[in-house]
C-alpha cells in the first residue's frame, strides 16, 4: 500500500475513533460491503447510506469493539 493510502486510512481511523463516525471525505458513492458475520446482515451494503446501515448492525451486534490500525 502506498503511503499517501496509508495516511487516508490513518486519517479515516482517527476520525471515527474520535466521532464514532465515517470519514465521507473520501467515501464513494460505489461502496460495497459484504459482511458475513452479521446475523440477518443485509448483504451489500451500498453506499454512504450502506455504510451507516452497516456500521449499525455491526454495533448492534457485539457488546463492544475497537479499531486498530497495524503497519
Amino acid at each position: 500500500m502506498s503511503s499517501e493510502n496509508v495516511e487516508i486510512v490513518g486519517r479515516a481511523l482517527e476520525h471515527f475513533t474520535r466521532t464514532g463516525q465515517p470519514y465521507r471525505e473520501i467515501m464513494d458513492d460505489g461502496t460495497e460491503i459484504f459482511d458475513h458475520d452479521i446475523p440477518d446482515a443485509r448483504n451489500p451494503y451500498r453506499g454512504r447510506k450502506g455504510v451507516d446501515d452497516w456500521l449499525s448492525d455491526f454495533g448492534a451486534a457485539r457488546d463492544r469493539y475497537e479499531m486498530h490500525m497495524s503497519a
